[in-house]
């Protein structure tokens, strides 16, 4: 399943798919987590 929304999308530019999709790969379950610190 992949993640297409903005954040999921950025994601994927900065850190490459294999990682994205572990992190999304439940269909963006931890989309929530991002500005607790994944990103800032």
């Amino acid at each position: 399943m992949e993640d297409t929304s903005p954040i999921g999308i950025v994601l994927r530019s900065l850190m490459g798919d294999a990682l994205a999709d572990r992190i999304f790969g439940a269909g963006g379950q931890a989309e929530g987590m991002v500005p607790n610190g994944i990103l800032l």
